[in-house]
């Protein structure tokens, strides 16, 4: 079943899922375990694991570090930046998650009204996120100053889940449960690209959809 949802991840993946679905939301993290006790945090261990984790095998790696790091271990590391609460991504000021105070309906982007009416059903478990407007205008830009800031295309838009369980936080820790709780996350893995596909084509775009993690 890992190695669907690994498949999944790869090549199906949305933008966000959470909260910015990316991997790199685990580089706030820190505290320390067993074989990886000699790092003061997971984002270190992490970062020695590979600073590309952007394939299947990083991937995989990953999720292995982390049953092996402990997922309580992370919620509690979690917890104490004030990230996590009883379970739940929290959603006030400090700190400051975007994604997750969009899918908790805490804030919205009224520009995205009329995407996320596109959504129809689907609205109530997801919500399309977008950049601000500047970085979306120098999405091909080459200067310094918008490498790793401006948009990655010309339409790039975050599909995020409504659900604020912490472990949608980041694709490394969905479904790490194993058994029923990964089976339903690769169902709901599956329900994102189709949302996602269906919302592309409801909104004119061509064919040529790259989703990504």
């Amino acid at each position: 079943m890992d190695k669907a949802l690994v498949e999944i991840v790869r090549h199906y993946a949305i933008p966000v899922l959470s909260l910015g679905l990316g991997l790199a939301g685990w580089w706030w993290l820190a505290t320390r375990r067993n074989s990886v006790e000699a790092f003061s945090s997971f984002k270190d261990a992490a970062n020695a694991k590979t600073t590309s984790p952007n394939t299947r095998a990083s991937f995989k790696a990953l999720r292995a570090l982390l049953r092996e790091y402990g997922v309580k271990a992370l919620e509690d590391e979690l917890a104490v930046g004030g990230l996590v609460k009883d379970g739940k991504l929290t959603t006030g000021t400090k700190p400051f998650n975007l994604f997750a105070r969009i899918g908790a309906k805490q804030m919205s982007q009224p520009e995205m009204a009329a995407s996320n009416a596109l959504l129809g059903e689907a609205g109530s478990r997801f919500v399309i996120c977008c950049n601000r407007a500047e970085n979306d205008e120098h999405w091909q830009s080459s200067a310094p100053e918008w490498v790793g800031k401006a948009s990655m295309s010309q339409r790039h838009r975050f599909l995020t889940v409504c659900d604020q369980d912490w472990h949608w936080f980041n694709a490394v820790s969905v479904g790490i449960g194993g058994g029923d709780e990964l089976r339903r996350a690769i169902t709901r893995m599956e329900e994102v690209l189709a949302t996602a596909k269906a919302f592309a084509k409801a909104d004119g775009w061509s064919s040529n959809v790259g989703p990504a993690c």
